[in-house]
């Protein structure tokens, strides 16, 4: 069984990925759907970042789907969820900077 880690893009939410999970789970598999606060707006990329550390604390590193603005504070997450060292990551439509924590200032 793999865990999958789903992060919205923005002005989505995790119901995004209520078509996926189902499969997913239909093949065995875990979805973890993280829902980063796009509705708040004090919260800032790093945030959003920690939004996905702590949505994945219990889940061994995962193959990470993102989407568009959700690249950005994945990429800040703990270095176990990064897209970048994530086993499988991809990332429609998204392109995470190689520096987020300068981007994050």
């Amino acid at each position: 069984m793999t865990t999958f880690a789903l992060i919205h893009g923005a002005w989505h939410g995790a119901w995004c990925w209520e078509p996926l999970i189902p499969e997913l789970e239909r093949r065995g598999h875990r979805a973890v759907a993280v829902d980063l606060p796009c509705d708040d707006p004090a919260a800032t990329t790093m945030d959003d970042a920690q939004q996905v550390t702590d949505a994945l604390a219990d889940a061994t590193p995962v193959p990470m789907m993102t989407s568009s603005w959700s690249a950005i504070p994945s990429a800040g997450s703990s270095p176990r969820w990064s897209p970048c060292s994530a086993p499988s990551a991809r990332c429609p439509q998204a392109s995470a900077p190689e520096d987020v924590q300068r981007l994050a200032r």
